[in-house]
């Protein structure tokens, strides 16, 4: 099974079970596999092709997912991009890995503007000024064109941090995400009515892997948390009855249930 497999699995077997929820609403795994559909076919239509990478650079917004889902079922390789980096440091990822898009938070948009890798930029979530935005751009798109991927065709290309050199981008196929996610769930012991509030940075290896790829594996609902503040993690977690809190400064697992 792909990436792109399971989350259509879980669209079919619980369509309007809660999948995400961030900034105050809620997506189901219909709504989120419909949103990744379109999001593929824009990226197509950027010219996106099967093994093409493309750079996310985002807080924990459901631009992020959507975006994900996407690339990966464009056939694409999602490139994560710490939100925290600058320009220099963008730029050696974006040539690095060979991005072909670089999809930014609109926060962030100073720092997109800088960048001299020759690659397409599109703003998420917030709209930026000279640049086209994500999420307007969905409902606009040609039909999609199905792409056949392989369990062992290459899915993420993970930096690593560079503090003792150069980042190295790590190489994670489909297979290799999802048994991340099933290792996590089974740690954990994850069920579908699990609730899991997010705080870590999404773009990070363990966040992305081993706990949003673990709730996709048993079905499970993701909440997240834009940036993390332990008054807001705290809050959240009692507001959304959300049993496991993943948070800085490691991952820290409590069940209340």
């Amino acid at each position: 099974m792909n990436i792109p497999e399971l989350l259509e699995s879980n669209a079919r077997k619980n369509p309007e079970k809660q999948c995400l929820r961030a900034e105050g609403k809620s997506y189901s795994y219909q709504t989120i596999k419909e949103l990744s559909q379109k999001a593929a076919a824009l990226f197509q239509g950027r010219g996106i092709k099967k093994g093409d990478r493309a750079a996310i650079m985002s807080q924990n917004t459901p631009g992020f997912v959507i975006a994900f889902f996407g690339i990966l079922k464009a056939g694409g390789v999602v490139v994560p991009v710490n939100h925290k980096l600058m320009k220099p440091e963008v730029d050696y990822i974006l040539e690095n890995s060979g991005a072909k898009l670089f999809l930014f938070d609109g926060s962030l948009a100073e720092i997109a503007a800088k960048v001299e890798a020759p690659v397409g930029k599109i703003s998420l979530d917030s709209p930026a000024r000279d640049f086209p935005h994500f999420e307007s751009l969905l409902d606009s798109t040609s039909p999609f064109t199905p792409v056949e991927i392989a369990d062992d065709d290459l899915a993420e290309f993970l930096y690593t941090s560079g503090t003792t050199g150069k980042p190295k981008g790590c190489m994670h196929t489909h297979r290799t995400v999802i048994m991340a996610g099933v290792t996590g769930a089974l740690a954990i012991k994850l069920d579908e009515d699990d609730r899991l509030l997010m705080a870590m940075p999404i773009w990070h290896s363990s966040p992305l892997n081993n706990w949003f790829m673990g709730m996709q594996y048993v079905g499970g609902t993701t909440v997240m948390i834009r940036e993390y503040h332990p008054f807001t993690s705290s809050r959240e977690s009692n507001r959304k009855n959300a049993p496991f809190i993943l948070v800085r400064p490691s991952p820290t697992s409590c069940r209340s249930r």
